[in-house]
């Protein structure tokens, strides 16, 4: 069931922007679905709407949606964004494996690690020269 909350026109963007109360049954249902009911509800084409905000209400099997209507697809694609990634080409797949990241160089243990070493040995040292 669907009931129009508020609904409001604007000619800036020939579009309207219409906030819904959608009941369903069992868990929440994808945009694509919600799409199609608001679609014959309001008696558009599919290809006119965006379902911007889908917000489940604890508890309750409803959901407030958030949908532009456009009045001509032209004007749906001067505003809206496809949010869809590229698919990668071939060449770029087969470069890829041809720029490798840069070996990590095995650094050399610094000096300093080395000095207490010596000073150890040289407390050693002098302890054997003690309990001679």
């Amino acid at each position: 069931m669907i009931k129009v909350i508020t609904q409001k026109e604007i000619p800036l963007l020939n579009r309207k922007t219409i906030d819904l109360d959608f009941s369903f049954a069992g868990s929440t249902p994808k945009k694509e679905t919600i799409k199609k009911e608001v679609a014959g509800f309001l008696k558009t084409k599919e290809d006119l709407i965006v379902v911007k905000k889908v917000s489940p209400r604890f508890g309750e099997e409803s959901v407030k949606v958030l949908a532009h209507v456009y009045n001509t697809p032209e004007d749906l694609k001067k505003i809206e964004e496809i949010k869809k990634k590229a698919k990668p080409d071939k060449e770029k797949k087969e470069a890829k494996p041809e720029t490798q990241k840069p070996q990590k160089k095995e650094e050399k243990p610094a000096e300093v690690e080395e000095k207490p070493k010596e000073e150890e040995s040289g407390k050693e040292e002098s302890k054997e020269q003690k309990t001679e």
